[in-house]
C-alpha cells in the first residue's frame, strides 16, 4: 500500500549535481569579486584592507553555495549567478577601462599631427 501523497516525503531534485557546481565556480568568482571590491574601495591602509579582503571571501563564496539551491534548476542558478559575476567584475574593472580609453585618447592626441 503507498502512502497517501501528503505523506510522502519529497522527492530529490536531479539537478542539483549543477546547482552545487554553479555555486562553487560562480560563488567563488563572486567572493573574489568581493574582496576586489573592499581593496578598491577601502581607504584604510594596504595591509588592512588586504587583510579583510582575504576574509571576505570565504562568507561570501559559503553564502553563495548555500543560497544556490534556492534557484528552481540549474540552469537558472548558472544564469543568474553568471550575470552577477559578469556584472560584478564589470563594476569592480571599469574605473581602469576608462583610465585606459582615456590615458590613450591623450596619447593620441599628444602624438598625432592634428589633419
Amino acid at each position: 500500500m503507498t502512502p497517501p501523497m501528503a505523506e510522502r516525503p519529497a522527492k530529490i531534485q536531479r539537478d542539483w549535481v549543477s546547482k552545487t557546481i554553479a555555486g562553487t565556480v560562480l560563488g567563488l568568482a563572486l567572493a573574489l569579486a568581493a574582496g576586489g571590491a573592499v581593496m578598491r574601495l577601502s581607504s584604510a591602509a594596504p595591509m588592512i584592507a588586504a587583510q579583510f579582503a582575504m576574509w571576505i571571501v570565504p562568507p561570501v563564496w559559503m553564502g553563495v553555495l548555500s543560497l544556490c539551491y534556492l534557484f528552481r534548476n540549474g540552469l537558472r542558478t548558472w544564469l543568474w549567478l553568471g550575470a552577477a559575476t559578469l556584472l560584478a567584475y564589470a563594476l569592480l574593472y571599469a574605473p581602469d577601462v576608462v583610465r585606459h580609453v582615456t590615458c590613450v585618447r591623450c596619447l593620441d592626441a599628444l602624438t598625432w599631427p592634428a589633419t
